[in-house]
């Protein structure tokens, strides 16, 4: 609600509407929350001043009563009387000469000559000064003197009806005896029974009572927060709840101890996976003759600490740089440049065209582009998540990981050492307000129940709970504005999160690169089995071939005979030999080709649960 402002207004305006000014005051009813806190201060403050402001109307109508007698006195009956009171003086004065001329008369004896003069001397002092002077003086009476004397006995009559002395004392009277009512009674009684008809007690108990389950609620509300801050304070708090997308420990040190634990494991993962592409790199340029000058360019560090500041910003500053980014699309350039140099060779397996291998054969071989193809997938498979490295054992992984759990353990200890000790003490303050005022409450019960405390004494107490309200709930705005502060700082930690989500997606689009590399490296080993098996199929038929030209029925038995024994056995031997080795050739081929199929359906589950993972991250 609201109401008429009251500055501005005159008197006889504030003299006819000030009671009503205050019935509403009565029936305003305010919210619950700290405005309408704010807003049940002023109105007690209003009831206050209420009755200073009706006796001051009062006095003030009273004074511009008689400051309108006075004006009529100044204004029209004095300034009668002045002229008129000025003509008798001159009369008077008339008077007196007349009286001189008669002393003068006498003194001459009487002169008969002088009677006439005499006479008309004395005619002419009644008609143009005597007359004239008492005529002047019964107007003045009977016109204006008699009449405002009237007036004035009218206005003070008790009994009077007009617009008197006594009808304004007894506006007074009933305008003190209002506001004076409302003052003592029934703004009392509105505040204390949140607003129940006055004078009805079940009313003002059930009003009362309706607060007390307001200020229950804010109660739990804090008792419930509390709770909170004790158990995410608490080291032997059991349980999780999810957080930034994942399930993490609801106490903060353990999952400050949880995360820095796993920065421990992720750091020791970073600096062996560095040392390990730092050694394939300069294979690599071993191989290529340094022209690609990886080592040097990509060195990854090693050396980096877990949990401090600098071991953080030497991580920090490699993902901001993108060196491992750059490195991997560089690995993938020479990988791809050098499997093109390699051609559709074969793997070496020993013998030569159309000969068949005879004896033992040497370890099948790659050529140095294919050498260099190899590692450069080596490289990158430990750079992001591959067969290799399942698990989340990559680089990349660690690196984005380690973001993760760095953001969570510093934005969890912000929280343990400031956050929380600044919204336990406030939340302590608040639990003691909200005592204060359940015992208000109870005094209220009391007020509705047997009015046990003056008008004045219920406002005084009504006051100061209510300032007490609206301390602590000021208070409560600032620790919130406070926290968007704080909350301005959980953006940073979860843009640092962000930058985690957003390496992984960068990691897993690299990963499928990797996992693509490793399906058309493993297809062109299959290949070259399979043309390396054609080969030896070849060389069994020639050897066959050879079986049926021992048993040819062109040639005697005589001849056969007569063959070089120590002929005949090598023959023989090379052709088992090489039947072995065919036989041999074959098994492994089946091997490979199961080992490859394996190989192959790992890699198409670690695509799929990959795609998975994109799918269900969060950015």
């Amino acid at each position: 609600g609201s109401l008429p402002a009251l500055s501005g207004r005159g008197v006889q305006d504030l003299r006819g509407s000030l009671a009503d000014w205050a019935g509403q005051l009565e029936r305003l009813k305010f919210g619950d929350d700290e405005a309408g806190t704010r807003a049940t201060i002023e109105k007690i403050a209003a009831a206050r001043l209420l009755p200073f402001l009706a006796d001051s109307v009062a006095r003030a109508c009273e004074a511009e009563a008689k400051v309108k007698a006075l004006d009529d006195a100044v204004g029209r009956v004095l300034p009668e009387a002045r002229r008129v009171f000025a003509a008798a003086v001159a009369g008077t004065d008339g008077l007196l000469a007349d009286v001189a001329a008669d002393e003068a008369y006498v003194r001459s004896g009487f002169p008969a000559a002088a009677g006439q003069a005499l006479i008309d001397r004395k005619r002419a002092l009644l008609n143009r000064t005597l007359r004239p002077m008492l005529e002047g003086l019964k107007a003045l009476l009977e016109g204006t003197l008699i009449p405002y004397q009237l007036d004035s006995i009218r206005t003070a009559d008790p009994a009077g009806t007009g617009d008197g002395y006594a009808s304004l004392y007894r506006e007074k009277k009933n305008l003190l005896e209002r506001i004076t009512n409302s003052y003592e009674n029934t703004m009392p009684w509105s505040l204390a029974s949140n607003g129940a008809p006055e004078g009805d007690a079940a009313a003002g108990r059930a009003g009362v009572e309706s607060q007390r389950k307001r200020f229950t609620e804010y109660r739990q509300l804090a008792e419930d927060y509390l709770s909170d801050t004790r158990r995410y304070k608490d080291p032997n708090t059991q349980g999780s709840e999810e957080v930034y997308g994942e399930m993490m420990p609801i106490s903060l040190p353990k999952r400050i101890a949880q995360y820095r634990t796993e920065n421990v494991r992720r750091t020791a993962e970073i600096n062996a996976l560095s040392a390990a592409v730092n050694g394939i790199l300069s294979e690599i340029d071993s191989l290529t003759a340094g022209r690609h000058g990886l080592a040097s360019r990509y060195k990854l560090p090693t050396d980096v600490p877990a949990n401090t500041p600098a071991g953080n910003a030497r991580l920090k500053a490699l993902a901001d740089s993108r060196l491992i980014q750059d490195l991997a699309s560089n690995l993938k350039a020479v990988g791809d440049e050098a499997q093109a140099a390699a051609g559709a060779g074969g793997i070496g397996v020993g013998g030569s065209d159309g000969v068949a291998p005879v004896g033992p054969q040497p370890s099948p071989t790659l050529s140095v582009h294919q050498r260099t193809a190899v590692l450069a997938l080596d490289a990158v498979k430990r750079l992001v998540p591959s067969s290799l490295t399942g698990g989340g054992a990559s680089l990349t992984e660690a690196m984005a990981r380690y973001l993760f759990s760095d953001g969570v353990a510093e934005a969890s200890r912000e929280s343990l050492e400031t956050q929380i000790p600044l919204f336990e003490a406030f939340l302590n303050r608040a639990q003691g307000v909200l005592d204060e005022a359940f015992a208000d409450l109870d005094q209220d019960q009391a007020y509705v129940s047997a009015r046990s405390e003056t008008g004045e004494a219920l406002f005084a107490r009504k006051e100061r709970v209510y300032a007490r309200v609206r301390d602590i709930a000021s208070e409560g705005a600032s620790l919130f504005k406070q926290k968007q502060g704080w909350d301005r700082g959980s953006f940073d930690t979860v843009a640092s999160i962000n930058d985690y989500y957003e390496t992984l997606e960068e990691i897993y689009g690299r990963s499928e690169e990797a996992l693509d590399a490793e399906s058309r490296a493993a297809q062109t080993y299959l290949d070259s089995l399979k043309k390396t098996a054609d080969e030896l199929a070849a060389q069994r038929k020639q050897v066959s071939e050879w079986l049926r030209q021992l048993d040819n029925p062109n040639e005697t038995a005589m001849r056969r005979v007569g063959d070089s024994l120590s002929r005949l056995q090598d023959r023989t031997r090379a052709v088992l030999e090489t039947n072995i080795e065919a036989n041999e050739a074959k098994k492994r081929y089946e091997e490979a080709a199961a080992a490859l199929k394996t190989t192959l359906d790992g890699l198409e589950a670690e695509r799929k649960a990959l795609s998975d993972a994109l799918r269900g991250i969060d950015l």
